[in-house]
């Protein structure tokens, strides 16, 4: 009983959950969002996605490949960083898998063990299909996702890529001319992006970034707002201290909860335990939620050990792990302190993609795109993965929006020769194919 006792008490009284992983935690939030009235969702009276081949086991091996693919990608953008990290692996991997069904043989396989995905493709098409359109069933927060294919306006999609990205993407294929005016096909690929995720990812492709050589430009656009299901009071908003993961201190602006203070009874569901403590906040409805993850909280303190680090728990982070923690959650009546925050993200995702084992996706002469276009297209590769975001959480709830763009070009027009180490070269008549000067360059600077 007394250590009951000690456990409720510290629980009331520390009761600060802060936001350390906020990859992890919105990773849920968007993967699992719904809406009420989406500005241009999937959510259509007459369209649906296709859900044949889908499976209940299916299903879970969707939800088992997205997590894990977020854990991974986790992982690449955090390693040797000391920044902030947010992204959706939602929009990535529906970007990333409209791009996947145009692959083929070895480029085929590479993206698919990147992305965590282990049924065929009837099953994943139908069982991830089938996800996204519960998604769309989800009451009380704002969901849009919209997914588009740009092709150059010479470029013939084949029919089955055409209706695979149709049925089960819910993605329209339109011409941009890229051959005749590269930078406005830019500017309006930015502006549907930016109407898509009301303002907050604007100048998705850089200036310059589209040309007369690009192939096709496959998009993923999402944008997310819920309100708390119990919110904060402004007026207890206050400078508190923030502990950095060097030890030092910053002063933050920390709402803060106190169910002793409210007329209702205010439950949140909490798991605390020696290694993290676990928060999870419902969005109103209560079929949407954030989770925070805070390594070496109040646990470590209540067992009497050393907390781990932010470090130490990444090194743990994985999609059981995260699902063990939803399963462990509890209802507790507990104070929440915890910081407002908002920021950006941009990232090149080239580097991380590669790393989890997508070169050949990248590889001018090895990457395989015959599913996308005729006449065989053996010369089109991924040129550059982008991926920008915005996320802010105050005491009202949270807004978040991401955008993917997979921009793919042709080899035979980009082709490049680069005499950028020694060389042999010679001059010769044509005609007889005489050699008149022969040498060689082992250094031109000499």
């Amino acid at each position: 009983m007394a250590e009951k006792g000690i456990r409720k008490k510290a629980l009331l009284a520390i009761g600060i959950i802060s936001v350390l992983i906020a990859g992890s935690a919105v990773f849920y939030l968007l993967f699992l969002a719904g809406d009420e009235d989406p500005i241009m969702s999937m959510r259509f009276s007459d369209k649906v996605l296709v859900e044949i081949g889908s499976t209940d086991v299916g299903r879970d091996h969707s939800v088992e490949s997205l997590n894990q693919f977020a854990v991974d990608i986790y992982r690449e953008l955090a390693r040797n960083s000391s920044d902030n990290v947010f992204f959706s692996p939602l929009s990535l991997y529906i970007a990333l898998s409209m791009a996947m069904e145009g692959s083929r043989n070895e480029t085929f396989i590479a993206m698919r063990d990147a992305l965590r995905i282990v049924d065929d493709n009837e099953t994943r098409r139908g069982s991830f299909a089938s996800i996204q359109n519960d998604l769309n069933s989800r009451k009380g927060c704002e969901l849009s996702l919209v997914n588009n294919v740009w092709v150059r306006e010479d470029v013939v999609v084949k029919p089955e890529f055409n209706d695979t990205i149709r049925d089960y993407y819910m993605a329209s294929i339109e011409k941009a001319p890229f051959l005749t005016d590269p930078e406005g096909a830019r500017k309006t690929i930015n502006d549907l992006i930016s109407d898509h995720t009301r303002g907050r990812i604007k100048e998705l492709i850089p200036e310059g970034m589209i040309d007369p050589y690009m192939a096709a430009v496959l998009t993923n656009a999402i944008y997310f707002k819920g309100q708390w299901e119990h919110g904060f009071d402004p007026d207890d908003t206050k400078d508190r201290p923030f502990t950095l993961d060097d030890g030092s201190t910053v002063n933050a602006r920390m709402m803060h909860i106190d169910p002793e203070d409210k007329k209702d009874d205010i439950e949140f569901m909490v798991s605390i335990n020696s290694t993290l403590d676990a928060l999870r906040m419902d969005y109103r409805g209560g079929d949407i939620s954030m989770l925070f993850m805070l390594p070496g909280g109040v646990g470590s303190q209540i067992e009497g050990l050393d907390p781990i680090t932010i470090g130490e728990f990444e090194g743990m982070l994985d999609a059981d792990l995260i699902r063990r923690t939803n399963s462990d959650l509890n209802e507790e009546e507990i104070a929440v302190t915890m910081p407002k925050f908002s920021f950006e993200t941009d990232y090149s995702m080239n580097k991380p993609l590669v790393d989890l084992g997508m070169g050949i996706a990248f590889d001018k002469y090895n990457a395989d795109f015959r599913g996308l276009k005729d006449p065989i297209p053996e010369n089109t590769y991924i040129d550059k993965v982008l991926h920008k975001t915005f996320i802010s959480v105050d005491e009202s709830g949270t807004e978040a929006a991401a955008a993917t763009p997979v921009l793919m070009v042709f080899t035979d027009a980009m082709m490049e020769i680069n005499l950028n180490h020694p060389f042999i070269f010679l001059i010769q008549d044509n005609d007889t194919g005489l050699i008149l000067f022969m040498g060689r360059v082992m250094d031109p600077t000499r």
